[in-house]
This record gives C-alpha cells, sequence and structure tokens, in this order.
C-alpha cells in the first residue's frame, strides 16, 4: 500500500525487477550455513579477480559480474545447480543485489550476502573475540 502511494506522488510505475524478491542472508546466518550445509551451499563471488585475491570466503567461487549474468553462467546456474542453495556476494552488496536481480529473472532462487565481505569480515572478527 505505502509503495502504491510512492508510486502515485512521484509518477513511477513498478516494473517487474523491481518487484523482485531479494532475499538476503546475514553473515552471521552464513557462518551456520557453512558449518552445517557446506555441500548444499554454492557461494558466488561476483567481485573482480583483484578484490577476490585480496580476501575471499571459503569456499567460493568466482564468477566476476559481467560474467554471472551472461546467457553461459545462467544456462550452467539453471541446469546444474537446482539442489544448491545459491548464495552471492560483493563486497559491500550492490553488485550481489544486481547478480540477485538477473538470476531471478532467469527463475532461478538465490540469495545475497547482506553487507557483502565487508559485513562478513567484521562478523568474523566479532566471533574470534
Amino acid at each position: 500500500m505505502q509503495n502504491n502511494r510512492y508510486n502515485k506522488f512521484c509518477g513511477h510505475q513498478c516494473s517487474s525487477v523491481d518487484q523482485i524478491n531479494l532475499e538476503g542472508i546475514s553473515s552471521l546466518q552464513l557462518q551456520s550455513l557453512l558449518k552445517n550445509n557446506h555441500k548444499r551451499i554454492l557461494l558466488i563471488d561476483v567481485r573482480g579477480a583483484e578484490e577476490a585475491r585480496i580476501c575471499h570466503i571459503p569456499g567460493s567461487i568466482l564468477i566476476p559480474l559481467p560474467e554471472l549474468i551472461s546467457d553461459k553462467y545462467l544456462r550452467q546456474l539453471r541446469n546444474t545447480h537446482k539442489d544448491k542453495i545459491i548464495i552471492v556476494y560483493c563486497k559491500t552488496g550492490i553488485r550481489s543485489l544486481k547478480a540477485i536481480n538477473a538470476l531471478q529473472n532467469e527463475h532461478i532462487h538465490a540469495k545475497h550476502l547482506q553487507g557483502g565481505i565487508t559485513a562478513w569480515n567484521v562478523a568474523s572478527i566479532s566471533n574470534q573475540n
């Protein structure tokens, strides 16, 4: 209801992309999933190779955003990873949200790591104390 009022006020009509449910997962939730169900998780880093060399989440695979949203990778994810929980991350969450949009447009269910690897690193440090 509130979204409709905003749209009317601004003269904006939501597109189907605006209405996609972007499901997120916290760093603590991801840590728990990786600890208990790591074989069911497909963790995708959508940052560039240079960023991934600096730090990454163990067990993740690197598929930079431009590659992930290509037909090749979308087809591969749709056909071969149906039984996996797909989680994408970037530095702070912006690129992973773009990845989620592209995946969900292709009817591939995925979640994004809220706050990206920045939040992951903060949570990891907090858990060590």
